[in-house]
């Protein structure tokens, strides 16, 4: 028998539980703070993180499937609906208007590093890639433990952090402790954490961009530019990414009761 989708409010969370599963929604900024699957395993996952300010966000109800949708104004006008069905995987449906030029577009969620643990990822890889440097990689399925490495500073490699390319499919988390994240857009990269500034680095040619959160599904990404030079010096592929008002749409499904 399926589980009926419950839902609590109060004036700053809304509370979903689907499926054993429960969802944490601050009302106040729209992020999804935390879940808490039926093992009583509880997953810090703040995000989705909006560039703009939130408009609206409120819990509904279709039949028996509830939705959460928030609405935020600014220069990226994004848009998340979450839809929990009975007997169905978490989605997360979104599109976003990124109307400036930009050195990433996309979206992030604020996983701590503590929570990475060891990466499975069916994308690109095993490095990461920057818009400048998107050759060399195979696609496929890759497995990478959390490290801190800066390139050129430590020598374990390949580095964790940084953006991954044709992202399709990743398990993420410490050992025994992990969720699932599916991607159904085609072309989107995954950003892993934020890489750290290596300690000898005077300028920021080699430490381009990065979103607020730690897990990023990324329309667009930055370039890389070289000791001596910074990225905007590198040609066409190295400027930044603009949108011509046309607005990015994206599809995730999450699993954290597998």
């Amino acid at each position: 028998m399926q589980e009926v989708v419950q839902a609590k409010l109060n004036d700053s969370i809304f509370s979903v539980n689907h499926d054993g599963v429960t969802y944490y929604f601050n009302r106040v900024s729209g992020c999804l703070e935390k879940v808490v699957n039926s093992q009583s395993e509880e997953f810090l996952l703040n995000g989705p993180l909006p560039a703009g300010a939130l408009n609206s966000c409120r819990y509904y109800r279709e039949a028996d499937t509830g939705f959460v949708e928030c609405v935020y104004k600014g220069d990226s006008k994004l848009a998340v609906q979450w839809k929990f069905a009975p007997g169905q995987p978490t989605v997360m449906n979104y599109n976003y208007v990124q109307r400036v030029p930009a050195a990433f577009a996309g979206i992030s969620f604020d996983l701590p590093d503590s929570a990475m643990g060891t990466v499975k990822m069916v994308a690109e890889g095993p490095y990461r890639v920057w818009k400048n440097r998107l050759r060399g990689q195979q696609f496929g399925v890759w497995s990478k433990p959390f490290n801190n490495s800066i390139t050129g500073e430590s020598w374990l490699y390949p580095e964790f952090k940084g953006y991954y390319a044709a992202f399709y499919w990743a398990e993420i988390g410490a050992p025994a402790k992990t969720f699932r994240l599916f991607n159904e857009t085609p072309g989107v990269f995954l950003q892993l954490g934020r890489p750290g500034r290596a300690l000898a680095v005077t300028n920021d040619n080699v430490n381009p961009s990065f979103p607020a959160g730690n897990i990023g599904l990324m329309n667009s990404i930055p370039a890389i530019g070289t000791k001596f030079q910074p990225a905007e010096r590198m040609g066409p592929q190295s400027q930044l990414n603009v949108q011509l008002n046309a607005p990015f749409y994206g599809k995730l499904t999450f699993d954290f009761n597998h």
